[in-house]
């Protein structure tokens, strides 16, 4: 993935290489400082279809949870 531009990673199927943007009011986490209102949250998977959920600054993806357990959002 970290070979694929933003461009080819959105165009990509949300439940193989793509992501897909989470609306704050689903998560049921603790947000750190950092994700203020105007922060998107996304989720990429990993490990089968379990999501790393996090933010995206310039090109750089930041992990903020690892919802292995399928319970931080409504899927």
């Amino acid at each position: 993935m970290s070979q694929l531009t933003w461009q080819q990673l959105s165009q990509a199927n949300r439940h193989k290489q793509g992501f897909e943007a989470i609306a704050r009011k689903s998560i049921k986490g603790t947000f750190p400082s950092v994700l203020t209102d105007d922060v998107t949250i996304y989720a990429f998977r990993f490990n089968g279809m379990a999501p790393m959920v996090g933010f995206r600054t310039a090109e750089v993806f930041h992990v903020v949870w690892l919802d292995r357990a399928f319970n931080l959002y409504e899927h």
